[in-house]
């Protein structure tokens, strides 16, 4: 499945951080897998047994917090995130939800995978490129 982080890594141009820190995850997800029931303590020492900074979960379920300098471009790493986890491990439902009821956003309007990643690495889905293309009259292409 390293095929999937340097497929991400080379379509969204990751800087080394950006890269590394996809590369965390994807060693993290094979040596602890997530698991529901799976004992936080369990996950915590076999991660601690490969990144021996990771000292505690700080809630009730393992979580990872990955520090990037400012302006690093931790928007497009969630992007890449978020492609590895549907391309490596088919997982395909990030809705947002409400903070204060957990009500599930819409998903309306999303296009997944992304159609294609732009110039500038972000994903510009179909909709969006057809939505421009409507506006513009024939004199503006």
């Amino acid at each position: 499945m390293k095929r999937h982080v340097n497929a991400i890594a080379g379509r969204l141009s990751l800087r080394p951080p950006q890269r590394d820190s996809l590369e965390i995850l994807h060693r993290i997800w094979e040596i602890a897998p997530p698991r529901n029931g799976a004992d936080p303590a369990a996950v915590l020492e076999a991660i601690r047994g490969e990144y021996p900074s990771v000292t505690d979960f700080e809630w009730e379920f393992p979580s990872l917090c990955f520090a990037l300098a400012t302006g690093l471009g931790k928007t497009r790493l969630v992007g890449a995130f978020i492609s590895y986890l549907y391309l490596a491990h088919g997982i395909g439902n990030f809705e947002e939800t409400d903070s204060k009821s957990g009500a599930g956003g819409s998903q309306e309007g999303i296009e997944w995978p992304p159609a294609r990643v732009g110039r500038g690495g972000g994903a510009i889905p179909s909709a969006a490129k057809r939505s421009r293309r409507s506006r513009m009259g024939p004199t503006d292409s």
